[in-house]
């Protein structure tokens, strides 16, 4: 596992409230819109839509959110994120699986169990995390004078100055793994490389041949090297 700043329960609670007052209020607003249409369709029709979409919403809010980009409004809000243990963007399988296991981790209410299993936990996860293989983590402000770091693959791709595309979070990630990588385990360091060279990809063509760390290494290298002469 890569190590990271992890986000504290506090942190992740406030966020937490954060997100069930926006839950709360869509769910409001959709009752509210039930009630003026009732009367044109049948009252069981218009009382089982709202169950549903009360049941599904919460796991959709926070399955999409962190799965396209990482962290929930509230999360953003607490400077902190969600990450797989060895550090890149979670995907599909790990949202869904740590946010479906919110039905345990609320047991018995108000995120009682799911908070005891963090504060005892070594990297401060929840059963959804462990069975997922994810942390959440705290966004560390960027040094003075540099653009703010992204919180998502997908606003890495926002140009910064001119060249390749890549963002001051991509090549902060980059710098991460080269600095980190001879403490991971061969399989956690071989797969972390493939999953950011296929990311750096979707802005550097990548020579034919090359493989991963060399790959990082060189576009790494490359950027810096452009950045010395603006």
């Amino acid at each position: 596992m890569v190590e990271h700043d992890l986000a504290g329960i506090g942190s992740r609670a406030l966020a937490q409230t954060i997100d069930g007052l926006i839950i709360g209020a869509c769910e409001l607003v959709v009752v509210l819109a039930a009630v003026m249409i009732g009367s044109a369709f049948s009252g069981w029709v218009v009382l089982t839509l709202v169950i549903v979409f009360s049941a599904v919403l919460p796991l959709a809010y926070f399955t999409l959110l962190e799965w396209k980009r990482g962290a929930t409004p509230g999360k953003r809000a607490m400077r902190i994120r969600v990450l797989t243990e060895h550090g890149t963007p979670i995907g599909l399988r790990e949202s869904v699986t740590r946010n479906l296991l919110r039905i345990v981790d609320v047991l018995p209410g108000a995120y009682a169990l799911g908070g005891i299993v963090a504060l005892i936990s070594k990297h401060n996860q929840r059963l959804g995390d462990m069975a997922a293989g994810t942390v959440t983590v705290r966004v560390a402000r960027p040094p003075a004078g540099q653009p703010p770091r992204a919180s998502t693959f997908v606003e890495m791709a926002a140009p910064v100055a001119a060249g390749d595309g890549l963002s001051y979070e991509l090549l902060s990630i980059m710098e991460e793994f080269r600095r980190r990588r001879a403490n991971l385990t061969a399989e956690a360091r071989s797969q972390l490389a493939r999953r950011l060279a296929e990311r750096i990809e979707r802005y550097v063509p990548r020579p034919a041949g090359t493989e991963d760390e060399n790959f990082i290494d060189d576009v790494f290298a490359r950027r810096h090297e452009l950045q010395g002469r603006q």
